[in-house]
């Protein structure tokens, strides 16, 4: 058995925890103990289907408001210095840049873990002060040398998390967003309900955007490419599915451009692949990203998509996705939007499938190499 320290700060619905949640789901479980370290002991979204699958998390605090937040940090980065030590043959990461290598990555190596797998979900970072830049630069020289393994989702990931140097070596492993791909494959007896119990009309254009609400995904600039779009098609449903810090300042800025009755913010669902359904287009006009598993979702149920050029042309997986840039305006947004949604609709189970986003593949090819380091 390979006992794995894999730090997680929470089963939210975001998508680092959904990849975690799908390996966790699908790894083989008599050969790896996949043991998800979290901060606080607290019920997450993914909980229930964590625990199903026969998941228990190990909280390494309680919560303290009384206490300062750099003292909670500090007692954290502590226990999990404490914790590594607990017979855990790797130690697993998943991270947004490369500067987070010197938090508890580096904690892990200092405690004596010398197998670590640093995975990279992302491609950019929106707030790079020259301090950060600094810092990242110098992280990826860390990853180089502490890393044993390297994952990223895209090859802009690793670009991002890696440097140019090392991407260009392919001196890591390319693991796919993988899925469930019979969950999402079109279905429109799933579509028809769906769009009734939401009160959709069959002549009505849904436009669909599954992401947390923060400044990356660009939420704001949905509601004003939106606002254009109801300018030719008045009942036109935008249906947005996701949580986070911006999403009560997104329900005021729809209140503001008298758009409310056409918006239908849905928060977190544990069904996301049936709202696919009863969309017509799915739309990422994220400033940057890596390769979003909302996205590979979208393309699994045959939606066409419009994406922003800031992410991954990898995405494209079906031949089903338009990119384009964030400054060629909302006008242009919506023509092509309204363009893709009428698009006759079919099944690419078999191109996803192709592509190797079956959550079957990408878990082998974490196994390989988990196996790979444990000789």
């Amino acid at each position: 058995m390979v006992n794995i320290f894999y730090l997680v700060f929470g089963l939210s619905s975001g998508g680092k925890e959904k990849y975690s949640l799908n390996l966790y789901e699908h790894i083989d479980k008599s050969r790896y103990n996949l043991q998800f370290i979290v901060k606080y002991m607290s019920h997450d979204f993914f909980d229930d289907r964590y625990k199903a699958a026969g998941g228990h998390k190990i909280a390494l605090m309680k919560v303290n408001t009384k206490l300062p937040a750099k003292i909670n940090t500090l007692i954290f980065a502590l226990r999990v210095f404490k914790n590594v030590r607990k017979n855990y043959d790797i130690a697993y990461f998943n991270l947004n840049k490369p500067a987070d290598i010197f938090t508890y990555p580096l904690i892990c190596r200092l405690a004596g873990q010398k197998k670590i797998i640093i995975h990279s979900h992302s491609s950019f970072q929106d707030d790079e002060t020259y301090f950060l830049k600094v810092m990242n630069a110098l992280g990826r020289v860390a990853i180089n040398l502490i890393a044993s393994a390297k994952f990223a989702c895209s090859d802009k990931a690793a670009v991002w998390m890696f440097g140019k140097k090392h991407a260009q070596k392919h001196d890591y492993k390319l693991i796919t967003n993988g899925l469930e791909i019979d969950d999402y494959d079109f279905n429109r007896n799933v579509r028809g309900r769906m769009r009734l119990a939401l009160g959709i009309e069959p002549n009505q254009i849904v436009v669909g955007h599954v992401g947390r609400f923060a400044t990356t995904k660009n939420h704001t600039f949905i509601l004003d490419v939106f606002k254009e779009i109801l300018k030719t098609q008045p009942n036109a449903i935008l249906v947005l599915i996701g949580v986070g810090p911006l999403k009560k300042d997104m329900i005021k800025k729809a209140e503001l451009l008298k758009i409310t009755s056409n918006v239908k913010f849905m928060g977190e669902v544990v069904n996301v692949n049936e709202y696919l359904q009863a969309m017509d287009v799915f739309i990422l006009p994220s400033i940057f990203e890596g390769l979003p598993i909302s996205g590979v979702e979208a393309q699994a149920s045959g939606l066409h998509c419009v994406y922003s050029s800031n992410i991954s042309q990898e995405a494209d997986i079906t031949g089903n996705v338009q990119f384009l840039g964030l400054n060629e305006g909302i006008e242009k947004w919506a023509s092509t939007i309204i363009a893709e949604s009428k698009i006759c609709r079919q099944s690419e189970k078999g191109k996803v499938a192709k592509a190797g986003f079956d959550v079957e593949h990408s878990t082998r090819q974490v196994e390989s190499t988990i196996d790979q380091l444990m000789k």
